[in-house]
């Protein structure tokens, strides 16, 4: 869906938009409180519940949420050695696709065949095809022994009280798979587009998270052009009655127009689900700061160097 244009993105697109309806994204809120509580639990087990590498301790996490939510498999039922594997293949791979952008003479794939990353990149891409062919072949033989009955997303569209009321949740491969039973798509097509769910929607997710706890606990006060005062961290400025005053474009994390990124709900309920949880439990001290923060060019931008938080334990949360 990223790479693809004319009528072939356009049918793409319609095929899986209905996958991001509101009514559809909500059953996915309890794998975002599971694994958020999962996260919480991790930092209380923690010596001085100080994390060294956030973003590595975050991305572990956001990763296992795209995995439920899009394959509708957990990467916690794989051994550990197939999990560190699985997640290794995905920064590999990013680092691969790095190397080929700021490179113009591979971006022909011909010369780019001649590189030793090309090598690197097979490998890599056959182990997250492999992976994600396994899961494609689980699921639809899932759905032929259940005869099809999860395949119904209008009435999943249809109905407004999702959350925890579905005993099998559905993923987004699963609207993929009722695709294909249309001959809308072929097993290619699937396993491209839950590919691409799985490498741009963890990511993304994990370097926004890793931004903003740097901000909480740096700023614990929470403190004139389109942005006043723009080096301030003031979360008062997307309040909405702040932002119909503004232009739309002002603010584009999701890029705009037609080609405006398919998951950005998903992204944003996501987004607030992990935060809430974490400020609900942890007081957040910062050990780092964001001003010796040196960035790393990447498909994402993330701190060039480790950075490390404090979450100090907020005690009996229940009465908060």
């Amino acid at each position: 869906l990223i790479f693809i244009s004319g009528a072939k993105w356009q049918k793409r697109r319609k095929i899986l938009t209905p996958a991001f309806h509101f009514n559809i994204i909500k059953q996915f809120f309890d794998t975002m409180v599971e694994e958020s509580n999962r996260m919480t639990k991790s930092l209380k087990d923690m010596e001085n519940s100080t994390v060294q590498d956030l973003r590595s301790f975050i991305s572990y996490h956001t990763l296992n949420i795209i995995c439920e939510t899009s394959m509708g498999t957990s990467l916690r039922n794989m051994d550990v050695a197939e999990q560190e594997r699985y997640h290794k293949t995905i920064y590999d791979l990013t680092e691969i696709l790095i190397y080929k952008v700021i490179r113009v003479w591979y971006h022909s794939e011909i010369l780019f065949r001649f590189s030793s990353k090309y090598k690197e990149q097979v490998k890599c891409l056959n182990i997250l095809h492999s992976f994600t062919e396994k899961i494609v072949a689980e699921r639809k033989q899932y759905h032929e022994s259940t005869g099809g009955r999860y395949l119904n997303f209008e009435n999943e569209i249809e109905d407004n009280d999702m959350i925890g009321s579905r005993k099998k949740r559905l993923a987004m491969l699963d609207l993929m798979i009722a695709a294909s039973n249309n001959n809308q798509m072929s097993d290619s097509d699937i396993r491209e587009e839950v590919d691409t769910f799985v490498f741009e929607g963890h990511d993304t997710v994990s370097a926004a998270l890793t931004f903003a706890i740097l901000l909480l606990a740096e700023h614990k006060d929470v403190q004139p052009d389109f942005w006043p005062n723009p080096e301030v961290f003031d979360p008062d400025r997307f309040l909405p009655e702040q932002v119909q005053n503004r232009h739309p474009f002002a603010y584009i994390p999701f890029s705009a127009g037609s080609r405006n990124c398919i998951g950005q709900r998903f992204a944003m309920m996501e987004l607030k689900t992990v935060i809430g949880t974490l400020v609900h439990n942890f007081y957040l001290e910062p050990l780092d700061h964001l001003k010796d923060v040196r960035f790393l060019m990447n498909i994402i931008i993330h701190p060039k160097q480790p950075m490390r938080v404090k979450f100090v334990p907020i005690e009996n949360t229940n009465l908060l």
